[in-house]
């Protein structure tokens, strides 16, 4: 009695709105080991305003879904997000699912699910759901499910997104699966693992944007760099694109209704495809060669054309080039050209990834994109276009909205990057990082590995929250020193904004015991990622990280 009493005390300490507040921005394991511990707050957390979307989080065990069961709430859960919940079975996974009977939109990314039992959900119990994002993985991960499991009546999902590792049997079963989905008006394919855009799934994609009557827009994505062959096989697509680059061929999105439009075009297709509507990532692929119909450029800068692009990525290839993975650096001419089309286009987009452009010692990207973009909120370049002494600065001046910058460069097959001017070691400076942070909201900076750096002594102005670089960016006679791994960990130690962490590193860096008191040491430090390609034995990451 005296337990309850107290706990009804502890609700009074607030008023009502406060609570309800709280609760609204617990996730679903939380909310419900809360509202256990504290009886009296149930008639609060468990409002269907605030239950009707639940997220579950990676770390949710068993007890945590009976807790859910117990709350006796399922039924006014509309959206249920399960994304990441690797830990739990299919079975406690299925139970905490159909017991949402009104559910609307489901989250199951990254679970294991018996695709046979959930879809028999979808189609008898669980008609209400409209938005399913899910995933497939090895067979291995499953029970034999043969293809008449999934059978009439057909299930009414609207959209897709589905992550599946490109097995011939996968590809299968997700054939048999779309063919029950008619009502179909968004489709996102995610290729996961080993395995691309494959002949047999190149022929599927193309099925679906024949066969699915619904479908408004389909889009696929991969984690693999792409070979050459698989040019050929979206050449249905993209005809004129034989020279783009291929690393671009894994984000594809194509919109048929209410009008064709795609996310990858080529500079001067803009003028003959008309408007990119409903296409808010763009990639467009501009072919240097050293001219340019002034006539179409004019055509081209229409801003309403592009008016729903608002993250670009432009890709410069050279149609000379008999290799797809060629690579040049942009003539004066198309630099022009270059500025021209930002400011006349596109001057709201808020994010652009230039990271496959390329600039000589004349040319300096940071100057474009400064005088161009003033609402960019996220910007990759290549080292070269970041490597004059007033780089960071024309972003400073012009990027006032900036929060993310990226430095790294496109790599050719041989994983190296050919820009010699990439090679140069970035000239960052101390002056240069206290004016970032005096007049953009810098937070988070990335420096992959062909981003050579001349000194890390910018880090002593460096105040982003996230910062991943590697070490081999720097000279490796200088980073295998102890004295340089204490002062590198003393200088990230200095930024007291600092709380994510991603190092590249060689092994010989893991075995740093300095290192490691060093970047223990940073008291604002929430999350470390050490990333190696080097071979490791369990000990001596374990020591690292002890």
């Amino acid at each position: 009695m005296t337990a309850a009493i107290d706990s009804f005390k502890y609700v009074d300490s607030l008023p009502p709105l406060a609570w309800d507040t709280i609760c609204s921005l617990l996730d679903a394991g939380s909310l419900m080991a809360f509202a256990e511990a504290v009886p009296g707050i149930g008639y609060i957390a468990f409002q269907a305003r605030i239950v009707r979307a639940l997220k579950f989080t990676a770390d949710t065990d068993d007890f945590s879904i009976q807790a859910f069961h117990r709350a006796n709430i399922a039924n006014q859960v509309k959206k249920l997000d399960l994304t990441n919940c690797i830990a739990l079975s299919s079975a406690v996974l299925l139970g905490c699912i159909s017991s949402c009977s009104n559910l609307e939109e489901l989250y199951c990314v990254n679970c294991v699910i018996e695709p046979s039992k959930l879809f028999d959900l979808l189609r008898t119990t669980l008609t209400q759901v409209r938005k399913l994002e899910w995933s497939l993985h090895e067979g291995c991960f499953y029970s034999p499910w043969p293809s008449f499991a999934i059978q009439s009546p057909k299930m009414q999902l609207e959209s897709m997104y589905m992550e599946l590792v490109a097995t011939p049997c996968n590809i299968y079963l997700l054939e048999v699966t779309l063919q029950r989905c008619p009502c179909l008006k968004i489709l996102h394919i995610h290729i996961i693992q080993n395995g691309g855009l494959s002949q047999q799934m190149a022929d599927l994609c193309m099925e679906f944007t024949r066969v699915l009557p619904s479908l408004n827009t389909f889009t696929f994505t991969s984690e693999q760099i792409f070979t050459p062959e698989t040019i050929e096989w979206t050449s249905w697509w993209w005809p004129n694109l034989a020279q783009a680059d291929y690393y671009m061929f894994g984000n594809i999105s194509y919109q048929l209704k209410p009008v064709n439009s795609r996310n990858l075009i080529t500079f001067e297709d803009g003028v003959r495809n008309g408007q990119l509507r409903g296409v808010k990532q763009a990639i467009v692929v501009m072919q240097d060669n050293g001219h340019i119909d002034r006539r179409r450029l004019f055509e081209l800068a229409r801003p309403e054309r592009w008016a729903d692009v608002s993250s670009l990525c432009l890709v410069l290839t050279d149609p000379r080039e008999e290799q797809l993975l060629g690579r040049v650096t942009v003539s004066s001419y198309y630099i022009d050209a270059t500025q021209f089309f930002l400011k006349s286009c596109v001057p709201n987009i808020t994010e652009l990834n230039m990271a496959s452009f390329h600039f000589d010692h004349g040319s300096d990207g940071s100057a474009i994109v400064g005088s161009t973009l003033p609402h960019l909120r996220a910007l990759a370049l290549a080292p070269c276009g970041v490597n004059h002494a007033d780089s960071l600065s024309f972003l400073a001046r012009g990027c006032i909205h900036l929060e993310e910058l990226d430095v790294r460069a496109e790599r050719d097959s041989n994983g190296d990057c050919p820009c010699g001017f990439c090679r140069v070691p970035l000239r960052f400076s101390k002056a240069c990082f206290k004016e970032l942070h005096e007049r953009t909201k810098l937070r988070r900076l990335s420096l992959d590995d062909t981003a050579k750096l001349e000194s890390p002594d910018f880090l002593r102005e460096c105040r982003v929250v996230e910062l991943r670089f590697s070490l081999s960016s720097l000279e490796e006679e200088l980073t295998d020193t102890a004295s340089f791994l204490c002062g590198l960990s003393w200088l990230l130690g200095r930024n007291p904004r600092l709380s994510f962490l991603t190092v590249e590193t060689r092994g010989a860096h893991l075995r740093s015991n300095e290192f490691a008191e060093g970047l223990a040491a940073i008291s604002t430090l929430r999350h470390l990622c050490v990333l190696t390609e080097a071979v490791m034995s369990e000990d001596h990451v374990a020591n690292f990280f002890r």
